[in-house]
């Protein structure tokens, strides 16, 4: 049997949202196959354990909550000064 496709490993983190939330808010999770894989600090230690774990996925990975990630300089820079360049 193949693993969950994509769009159902997204439909169980949206029926887990809340519980997600209280317990693990600003944490990354990777679904795959339609069940938790696993908790991480960060975006990189998340895609190490998917690739590492589940080859090419398909997973689901992505940060618990309203969490707002930084954006790099340079998309800060784009945004401020569109087409200036130096």
């Amino acid at each position: 049997m193949s693993p969950a496709k994509l769009s159902e490993n997204i439909a169980v983190y949206n029926a887990m949202s809340s519980e997600l939330e209280m317990d693990h808010n600003g944490k990354w999770v990777v679904i795959y196959d339609r069940a938790v894989s696993g908790y991480f600090d960060d975006e990189t230690g998340a895609i190490q354990h998917a690739v590492r774990e589940h080859g090419e996925g398909p997973y689901l990975i992505r940060i618990i909550g309203d969490v707002i990630a930084p954006l790099p300089a340079s998309v800060v820079y784009e945004i401020a000064a569109p087409g200036v360049h130096i």
